[in-house]
């Protein structure tokens, strides 16, 4: 017998936590390190409100 899974939708609000718990963890590194991580953090933070932002109606 197989249980039939469904998929569950991503939800990139999820990730958010991980992306606090990254920005303090780069306080130790280089500033050129910490440069190009706040950058990166910083599109995958507004992309996560572009894909999360309510429809228009």
């Amino acid at each position: 017998m197989r249980i039939p899974l469904e998929r569950q939708p991503y939800n990139p609000l999820w990730v958010v936590p991980v992306l606090d718990r990254l920005e303090r963890a780069i306080r130790r590194e280089s500033k050129q390190e910490r440069d190009y991580w706040n950058r990166q953090i910083a599109q995958m933070r507004r992309t996560i409100e572009a894909h999360t932002k309510e429809a228009p109606r």
